[in-house]
């Protein structure tokens, strides 16, 4: 199923009554950019469920005076005896509203909206979407260029390029050789990053750190990667203690270590690798030099266990 697909389920009176949004990544901008399409151009009643472990799905089963709504329900960070009991409601949903969850997994037995990944002719099929009344010309040349360089990108980084599309007109020269990497690269290049280094996939991460470790300083290093292990270490607290509050902790974490990678770490690990951090940015501070490699060498091999 595609975004036009799902528009036309949402027009009709049909039996079906859930849909799955697959995604990596955060895809903030996207849901926001569907919902104001939803409430602006077809004029439906929207609600986004907020998955305390208090909450009760059965109230999805009650309509107001026979209103029905459409429901955002993201299960990406909620617990999994959670996420598996909302996926067993789902599938046997046949209530009075329209459920949209939002997963980085994969359900069976339900319509996914694939979002994993964003290639060009699903970007001009969402352009088409959110856009229709706009005059595609050589602005598309910015997203051309895009695709030449990363086959796939994020829906977000789609949403962000197509403001960008809307707004250059055919002033695109200046934009494609200064900015474009600037925007696209970061965000996909520490995302991954991140990801990596908590999954220890010494390949892919080398891979990635060689590509972008001049684009910032060492000082920039130091601190993201500081915020990446206290985040780390206080979302394995969260999760364990106070799993409602943990999704604000998790903020910025890639999602694979919020779903999976977490589970290999103890607090005792991650603390200690921050402590070296520490060494290091008091190495840096003091005007000295230390390469940050013996640090990622170590974490990799498991030296801070």
């Amino acid at each position: 199923m595609n975004i036009s697909e799902l528009l036309l389920l949402l027009e009709k009176d049909s039996s079906a009554r859930v849909a799955v949004f697959g995604v990596d990544q955060g895809a903030h901008i996207f849901i926001s950019l569907f919902i104001q399409l939803l409430r602006e151009k077809k004029n439906y009643a929207l609600q986004q469920l907020q998955l305390q472990p208090e909450f009760d799905l059965n109230s999805l089963q009650v309509s107001f005076l026979g209103m029905s709504l459409i429901y955002f329900l993201d299960i990406r960070i909620v617990d999994d005896k959670k996420r598996l009991a909302i996926v067993q409601y789902v599938r046997q949903y046949k209530g009075p509203h329209f459920l949209i969850i939002i997963t980085d997994q994969i359900i069976k037995d339900l319509p996914l909206v694939d979002l994993f990944n964003i290639t060009l002719p699903m970007y001009n099929q969402l352009f088409e979407i959110f856009y229709p009344t706009y005059v595609r010309k050589k602005s598309s040349v910015i997203v051309e260029k895009l695709f030449q360089q990363l086959s796939i990108i994020s829906i977000d980084t789609a949403c962000i390029m197509m403001q960008y599309q809307i707004v250059l007109g055919n002033n695109t020269t200046q934009f494609m050789q200064e900015w474009l990497d600037e925007i696209v690269m970061p965000e996909k290049s520490l995302f991954m990053l991140s990801s990596h280094f908590f999954a220890k996939n010494s390949a892919m991460f080398w891979k990635y750190w060689n590509t972008i470790k001049n684009d910032y300083p060492d000082i920039f290093w130091v601190t993201f990667w500081s915020e990446q292990l206290f985040r780390a270490h206080g979302y394995i607290w969260y999760r364990k203690n106070k799993p409602a509050e943990s999704k604000n902790i998790a903020h910025r974490l890639p999602f694979s270590y919020i779903q999976k990678d977490y589970k290999r770490y103890s607090h005792y690990e991650l603390a200690k690798a921050h402590d070296c951090l520490y060494n290091h940015d008091y190495y840096i501070k003091n005007g000295g030099t230390q390469s940050l490699d013996l640090f990622y060498l170590q974490f990799l091999l498991d030296e801070f266990k």
